[in-house]
């Protein structure tokens, strides 16, 4: 019976691998076409100063996916990146390394179905709908980090749940190396494994796993040293203080999407007196670009580049700090439409096919996907109760519902109280982990609904005998 139990998980596991691969391979075949954003220039030009030799750390863009395009586009460090050389690199190395590490980061994602709903109906009717979902492997054509950090975060939340189910600090420290590589994808991780911790010592507390405690301190707080180590070396080679410059940049588009009161700010330079005027009279534009006010600074060096971080941070967080509360309350008004949004300025998801059907076939799954996100705001209900389900009884799977929850609202958090757009490309991570997290609780509703009118007209049923 244990054998043919085992031998019928093979076959499921394989009937949706099957399905992954059938679509996404219908996907990458039927058009040759990727896809440039204006941070792919970025990438592009910080892997052209790798090629000549500069320094891996940098506080515009963090190295790992400049690193990949060096060695994958064979990039020259004479080459000179813009929009009319930009067609003559030969992307179909990185093309086929992201369809690649897309197809691992599905094999874990149907991994982690199976972790949390077993390998029965429940994973089946997940797994199909994460193989359709178009908004997931969308990303594989586009040059940006989000197919390499979708594909990376599925991994982390893997080892993450299965050191919760198995109690292997082998798997914890995998977590842990994983989460240093999603900090050099996207600092926005830093410290996504230490907001995860609490829930994991207080589970493991209810367990009497004392001793694992103690280790799961000691190799969660590694987490940080690759991040010190970044700013220790951006602070060295730039006298920057931080990891990064362009939550600095945004910080300042926030003050003007949410036109935060300056009539008590005094510009303490001329550089601020420059940013006050400008900020003040800008108008809010669709990506609320910041462009105009750096021009408007006239540093002789890159607009981005840590000069005029040095200049917009302190700026900008001393008008945050004037009104704390504004800018939380604007921020967290933010979440609903940085979950669901679907409408942008610029189009992340193409469904261009060669074949006409097969274009309407994309079409119509985005239509579908773009409708069940919308069912999605429930996140905003179901979050709260599963934190409650944990603290009531922290057992293994409220714990690995609660870990979910916890990342989604991570990202969410980060996405509202530090960017100003994009949040269809910003929350691209985490919609496995959502539409996880979702289903569990929308198949438990279903359950509850089908158990209560089986019984209710069983009751029925005995009535009329």
């Amino acid at each position: 019976m244990k054998t043919f139990k085992k031998f019928k998980t093979v076959i499921v596991v394989i009937f949706v691998c099957f399905i992954v691969y059938y679509i996404r391979n219908l996907y990458y075949s039927n058009s040759s076409l990727y896809f440039f954003y204006p941070d792919t220039y970025h990438y592009l030009n910080r892997a052209q100063e790798l090629a000549n030799h500069a320094p891996l750390v940098n506080p515009f863009r963090l190295p790992l996916y400049p690193l990949v395009l060096l060695n994958l586009s064979k990039l020259r460090g004479d080459f000179i990146v813009d929009s009319l050389n930009i067609y003559t690199i030969n992307f179909r190395n990185l093309l086929r390394f992201q369809k690649d590490i897309s197809l691992l980061g599905a094999f874990f994602f149907i991994l982690l179905s199976g972790l949390i709903f077993g390998y029965g109906r429940k994973f089946l009717l997940v797994a199909i709908i994460y193989a359709l979902n178009i908004r997931i492997f969308g990303w594989d054509k586009n040059i940006l980090t989000e197919c390499l950090t979708l594909a990376v975060m599925s991994i982390y939340v893997f080892s993450a749940i299965k050191f919760i189910t198995s109690k292997n600090l082998l798997y914890l420290l995998v977590t842990v190396i994983i989460s240093d590589i999603l900090f050099l994808l996207r600092p926005v991780y830093l410290i996504l494994t230490f907001a995860l911790l609490p829930f994991i010592i207080y589970h493991l507390f209810k367990q009497n796993k004392l001793r694992l405690i103690i280790a799961s301190f000691f190799i969660v707080a590694s987490t940080a040293l690759v991040p010190l180590y970044y700013s220790y070396q951006n602070y060295k080679l730039y006298s920057y203080t931080g990891i990064s410059t362009v939550p600095v940049h945004n910080l300042l588009a926030k003050i003007w999407q949410y036109r935060l009161d300056l009539h008590n700010f005094t510009p303490a330079d001329k550089y601020e007196k420059i940013l006050y005027d400008c900020v003040k009279n800008h108008p809010i534009t669709p990506l609320n670009d910041t462009t105009d006010c750096l021009f408007a600074l006239n540093l002789e060096d890159n607009l981005y580049s840590i000069n005029s971080a040095k200049i917009i941070g302190p700026f900008a967080k001393k008008i945050i700090l004037k009104q704390p509360f504004t800018y939380i309350a604007r921020s967290t008004m933010l979440f609903p439409h940085a979950l669901i949004t679907t409408a942008s300025d610029m189009t992340w998801i193409s469904t261009w096919a060669n074949n006409n059907m097969v274009r309407l076939f994309w079409n119509y799954l985005l239509s579908v996907y773009n409708l069940l996100q919308i069912t999605f705001l429930s996140f905003f209900i179901l979050y709260p109760y599963s934190l409650y389900c944990f603290f009531k009884k922290p057992d293994q799977i409220n714990t690995i519902v609660v870990i979910l929850g916890i990342i989604v609202f991570y990202q969410l958090s980060f996405n509202t109280f530090f960017v100003q757009s994009e949040y269809i490309r910003l929350r691209a991570p985490i919609e496995p982990i959502l539409l996880l997290y979702c289903f569990y609780y929308y198949l438990r509703i279903i359950n509850a609904v089908f158990h209560f009118l089986k019984t209710r007209l069983s009751k029925e049923a005995k009535k009329l005998r």
